[in-house]
């Protein structure tokens, strides 16, 4: 099982929440229509952070995992901006708000939404 930089970060937080997340998936569901409104505002966040970065490539962030490592390795030999970008070393995977080609390298650009929580 691949741990992702959100159960990561989730087990920092709460170990109880990220034993659920990896045995008991299925305890954690929400409904789609439960979803608090600040979601809605987050992703729009995001969608303004990508017009920064016009050009870019879409991963498919519902495609299984492996789908999207395979399209995100495709995508780094176009040169563009690339939106949800997927990596992996070992069991470890990350997905990348926006991955941005510079000098011979990429620029990691993570987007954070603060909803005043």
């Amino acid at each position: 099982m691949l741990i992702t930089k959100t159960s990561y970060m989730a087990g920092l937080q709460c170990p109880k929440f990220l034993w659920h997340r990896i045995h008991r998936p299925e305890s954690l569901m929400v409904k789609e229509s439960e979803y608090p409104p600040v979601l809605g505002r987050g992703q729009e966040v995001g969608l303004l952070a990508q017009s920064l970065f016009p050009d870019g490539i879409s991963i498919d962030s519902s495609a299984p995992i492996r789908e999207r490592l395979a399209a995100t390795r495709r995508a780094l030999a176009v040169q563009r901006p690339i939106y949800e970008a997927a990596v992996a070393s070992g069991d470890l995977y990350a997905q990348v708000d926006i991955l941005v080609p510079s000098r011979g390298g990429w620029n990691i650009v993570e987007v954070k939404f603060n909803h005043g929580c």
